[in-house]
Parts: C-alpha cells; sequence; structure tokens
C-alpha cells in the first residue's frame, strides 16, 4: 500500500487542478453545436473530448471540493459552541465576502455592457436596469428559473455556507451515525434525492463525508489508497460507458454518481502517488490564483466564446468542423484560465490586499 502524504500539502496540490476541471465544465461549447445544426456523432473526436473532459473526468471537481471542504472544516477541532461561530466567523470573510463581490461586479459589468451593447439583452432575462429590488436580491441566491445566483458557478460558495450554517447538525449526524449515516446520505444522494436544492445533497453528502474522515480521525488517503484498484477499473468502466448512454439523460446521471465516487478515490490516490514518488510540489503561483480563477471565470468566458464563434468561418466539411470544436474548446480555455492567471498576478502586485480580501483571505 502506498503511504499517505502530509494531507494538507495534497489538498494544496489538488486545488488548481480541481479548478481547471471547474472551468472546462463551464466551457462546454455543445450547446453552439446544436445551434448551428451539428450532431454530436457527427463530431467523433469532440464528442469523446468533450465526454471524457467537461461532461465526465471534470464532474468529480465539485464533489471533491465540498469533500475538502467538510474534512478542513472539522480538521483537528474541538467542536463546541464556540468553536461553531468561530468557524463561521472565517467563513464570512472566506465565503460571504467573496460571493456577495463577485456577484455585484459580475452584475455591474454586465449592466454596463446592456447599455453598450444592446444585442446582449438576449430576452431570456429583463434587462439589469429594470429589476426590481427582488430581481436584485434574486440575483444574490437564486435567479428565477434557474436556481443560482447571477455569477452561476458562485451557487458552490452558497450552498456551501449553508453547509457551514448547519454543520453541527452535521457533526452530530456524523458522531452517532458514524459509517451507516454517510452510507444513508450516500443513497439519498446516487437515487437523486431533492427534496432541498440549496444546499443540495451532493454539497450535504460530500461535506459530510469529509467531516467523517476528520470527525472519527480516519486517514481518508490511505482508504482510497487501499482501495485505488477497484476504483480506477470501476473509474474506467464508469467513464466508457458514460460515452455509449451519453443521450440517455436518465441512465447516464446514475453512470455519472458512479464515475464521482470512483473518480474522487482514483485522484486523491493519484495525487498523493505522485507527491511520494515523484515529489510534485505545488506551484505557488497557481495555487495563489485558484479561488480568483473560480470567482471569475464566468459569466465571462460565456461571452467570448460567443465573439468567437462569431468571428471562426464555420467549414462545411464535418472532419474540419470537429477539429474547429475541438480546437476551441481545450486551446480557448487553457489560453482563458491563462489569461486569467495573469490578471490576477497584476491585480495582487499591486493591489495585494484588495485581492487578499475578495478572495477571502487566500
Amino acid at each position: 500500500m502506498i503511504k499517505s502524504t502530509n494531507v494538507s500539502y495534497l489538498i494544496s496540490l489538488l486545488r488548481f487542478p480541481m479548478i481547471v476541471g471547474v472551468v472546462f465544465i463551464h466551457a462546454t461549447i455543445v450547446s453552439y453545436a446544436e445551434n448551428l445544426g451539428l450532431l454530436l456523432k457527427d463530431m467523433p473526436v469532440f464528442y469523446i473530448v468533450n465526454g471524457v473532459l467537461g461532461d465526465g473526468i471534470c464532474k468529480i471537481c465539485v464533489p471533491l471540493f465540498f469533500f475538502i471542504s467538510g474534512f478542513l472544516f472539522f480538521y483537528r477541532t474541538v467542536w463546541d459552541s464556540k468553536m461553531y461561530f468561530r468557524k463561521l466567523k472565517r467563513r464570512l470573510h472566506s465565503l460571504l465576502i467573496p460571493y456577495l463581490f463577485f456577484n455585484l461586479f459580475g452584475i455591474i459589468i454586465f449592466a454596463c455592457l446592456q447599455q453598450l451593447i444592446p444585442s446582449m439583452q438576449s430576452g431570456a432575462h429583463i434587462p439589469i436596469m429594470d429589476w426590481s429590488m427582488t430581481d436584485f436580491f434574486n440575483a444574490f441566491w437564486r435567479r428565477e428559473g434557474e436556481g443560482i445566483p447571477f455569477v452561476g458557478p458562485l451557487w458552490f460558495i452558497r450552498n456551501l455556507w449553508v453547509v457551514c450554517l448547519i454543520s453541527p447538525l452535521i457533526f452530530y449526524f456524523v458522531s452517532k451515525c458514524k459509517f451507516w449515516g454517510i452510507f444513508l446520505l450516500g443513497v439519498l444522494w446516487f437515487t437523486g434525492w431533492k427534496e432541498f436544492s440549496i444546499p443540495g445533497m451532493q454539497a450535504v453528502f460530500f461535506f459530510s463525508l469529509g467531516s467523517y474522515f476528520s470527525i472519527h480521525n480516519n486517514d481518508f488517503i490511505c482508504v482510497c489508497n487501499k482501495y485505488i484498484i477497484c476504483a480506477v477499473l470501476l473509474f474506467i468502466f464508469s467513464l466508457i460507458t458514460h460515452l455509449v448512454v451519453f443521450q440517455e439523460k436518465i441512465l447516464d446521471a446514475y453512470v455519472i454518481r458512479v464515475l464521482i465516487v470512483s473518480g474522487l478515490v482514483s485522484v486523491i490516490s493519484f495525487f498523493n502517488y505522485l507527491v511520494l514518488v515523484h515529489n510534485v510540489t505545488p506551484n505557488k503561483v497557481l495555487l495563489s490564483a485558484t479561488f480568483f480563477v473560480f470567482a471569475i471565470h464566468e459569466p465571462y468566458q460565456d461571452q467570448f466564446k460567443k465573439i468567437i464563434f462569431q468571428l471562426m468561418p464555420i467549414s462545411d466539411n464535418h472532419i474540419i468542423v470537429d477539429l474547429q470544436f475541438t480546437f476551441v474548446y481545450i486551446l480557448f480555455t487553457i489560453m482563458y484560465i491563462t489569461v486569467i492567471v495573469i490578471l490576477f498576478k497584476i491585480l495582487a502586485r499591486y493591489l495585494p490586499h484588495f485581492v487578499t480580501v475578495i478572495c477571502g483571505g487566500r
């Protein structure tokens, strides 16, 4: 069995690659193909790349972040009411302030753009300048008909904040029910139980799963290493199955959940292997930019993609179109992340205190 490395070190190494995965999830351009009347079956290369990355492997990232958050929330902690309020105070700075800032920033930017470029008002939503107070407050919680805040990816921060608020219940439940309590939450998540959308079963299950290892002082890296062979085989099988049943939404949802669990185990064990065997270390620049990349990549990424497809001539040849979409999906996303990291470094150099505040002290 591979020995486990320092937990905090491993988590630091995981952060940036997982954020890259989140950006790839939101970088999907399937809808653009559909708008052009293109079928995924006519673009085999893009179909496989998109299915393996954004709609496959990258689906692990958000549950893994909830898992890590749950683990760290109770890590080396003597739990009582004072500790609870101390934790909430820290999350006020690390979660709530960035959440409010980046939502407000997105609203202001798009309000200005809608005035300068009327075509950005698609008709799907009321123009920002015509919002009522209810619309404004909903933009910070869940927009009507969407269930997400104005800056969509920040739903993760919102749900994580809610889970932190109910953490005493999670602590009591996990302490008393132990493994079988986690198993019950896992079953509810796997079967798609949706009695509450905020914080949602995904957040509750994976946060509780992470907290289980902290509360009961279990080494989750050792557990992942123990089941690595089974997890990898199941991960490969579920990924291949996902590519086959991609169009069958209900069946594919269960396949993706198998992929997430097996992938989470595989990723943790793989990164532990990189640290112990190959002495891989986190890049300080990328690590410091992680939260900024997450918070700022949407909804601006989608606007840049629209510009690219307006400027890029689409070939009549299916093979060339296939390569065009694959090229845009991979290269644009990498370039976009690179630009954000550069922007972060510039801001961090000239406005260090400001960047520290909006990134939650990270």
